[in-house]
């Protein structure tokens, strides 16, 4: 069986790579980008398990793209997780969900709680496909 697949969206470079250790650690290949034009090409190219997008980028965010991956029938039940840096508030949440990602993570992240909701999203998303 092949590797699960999980792209990485983050403009930090260093969040990107600590993200992409983590995940190769657990067994996952991982593909990055690094802007949401970049992330929504790779989307449809590299057809991921699940996507870990940042949500403040410059250019498109984590909300827009998230609301453009979910607009692709295709991609409509992809998983995506946000990682928002700013204090998470219910409002932020709420937004989320309306655009169909599958949680909000707020940063600084745990790692292994981080590694657990990977793994627990992605088994259930290819259980459902």
């Amino acid at each position: 069986m092949d590797k699960p697949i999980v792209l990485v969206v983050d403009d930090d470079p260093i969040i990107s790579e600590i993200l992409a250790m983590n995940l190769e650690g657990e067994g996952y290949s991982v593909c990055q980008a690094h802007s949401g034009e970049k992330a929504l090409f790779m989307v449809e190219s590299i057809n991921p398990d699940l996507v870990l997008l940042d949500v403040m980028m410059p250019g498109l965010d984590g909300w827009e793209v998230c609301g453009r991956i979910k607009s692709i029938p295709q991609f409509k039940d992809l998983p995506v997780i946000l990682l928002t840096a700013m204090a998470a508030q219910d409002e932020d949440a709420r937004r989320s969900k309306d655009l169909g990602a599958h949680d909000l993570v707020q940063k600084p992240f745990d790692p292994d709680q981080l590694m657990s909701l990977v793994r627990k999203t992605i088994q259930s998303y290819q259980n459902t496909n």
